[in-house]
């Protein structure tokens, strides 16, 4: 059950990062947070690493290729769209709608990766997704532009979906441990370059809240979710982990209506319990 619960855990921890997540973009500006969000995640990985293994780097050029592309589509253009999708619309939506990638998943690691997936999985799988559409369907007037928020929303699930089974290739030549670190830089670095051909980069350093808010960001989803997540990938298939992290809507709602007072109504709870049945459907 290590591979299941790490997989669970990754849900709960970036079901807490989007809640952080929503509360910077209120007043920070998209590209300075994900730079900020990487920069930190970053830094904290390679300190552990370093404080564990020290100079220990067994670098395979083949899995560095894979990984790396997984990160880019992850971590700047699948967040890009991720957070574009947070500024336009409600958490208890956004988040819903773009952990539907599990769903696509499936279909790429039955096809590309030629995983057996068991009808177990499948009918879980189906249940989180009915969940989460259920979830999805909540009505919020405070949203600024519903439309491209869930545009953006299933952008980010498609663009998850296929950065996952980069990711899984990746694994095999590659513990999770050094993965993580290896897939972040080359990301942070489109990302500098993106923001420094618009503005001047030192512009990021002079605003310590939101280096407060998306460094635990970073911390806790990009670093610790990151690696539990890749670390699940490892011990179970590919379709069972992300449908299993894929329940980190259950997490935001619930975290969303403790610290961001989101109306969470009937409907959000049949959806919640819906995903929950799909869960207990993969686990056991």
């Amino acid at each position: 059950m290590i591979g299941e619960i790490s997989a669970l855990s990754s849900a709960v921890l970036w079901g807490i990062t989007s809640v952080l997540y929503k509360k910077g973009l209120t007043r920070f500006r998209l590209l300075p947070a994900l730079i900020i969000r990487t920069f930190w995640g970053m830094i904290f990985f390679l300190l552990l690493y370093l404080s564990l293994r020290g100079l220990d780097f067994y670098i395979y050029p083949v899995a560095v290729v894979y990984l790396v592309l997984g990160g880019v589509l992850r971590l700047v253009f699948g967040d890009i769209a991720y957070f574009r999708g947070l500024e336009l619309a409600s958490v208890s939506r956004v988040v819903p709608l773009t952990f539907t990638f599990p769903l696509f998943t499936l279909i790429l690691s039955a096809e590309i990766l030629k995983e057996g997936v068991s009808m177990e999985v499948v009918s879980g799988t189906l249940l989180i997704v009915l969940g989460i559409w259920i979830l999805s369907r909540v009505d919020h007037t405070r949203e600024k532009d519903l439309k491209m928020g869930v545009f953006f929303s299933l952008l980010a699930a498609i663009l998850y979906a296929v950065s996952i089974l980069l990711t899984k290739i990746g694994l095999r030549y590659m513990d999770p441990f050094l993965a993580t670190l290896i897939r972040i830089p080359i990301p942070l670095l489109i990302l500098l370059l993106g923001f420094s051909l618009k503005e001047n980069p030192e512009k990021i350093v002079h605003s310590p809240k939101s280096h407060a808010v998306f460094g635990l960001a970073g911390i806790t989803g990009l670093g610790i979710g990151s690696y539990l997540f890749l670390y699940s990938l490892t011990m179970i298939n590919t379709a069972q982990a992300t449908s299993l992290s894929s329940t980190t809507p259950l997490f935001s709602s619930l975290f969303a209506l403790i610290f961001l007072k989101e109306n969470i109504t009937a409907r959000i709870l049949v959806g919640i319990l819906t995903t929950f049945v799909g869960v207990l459907i993969i686990l056991f």
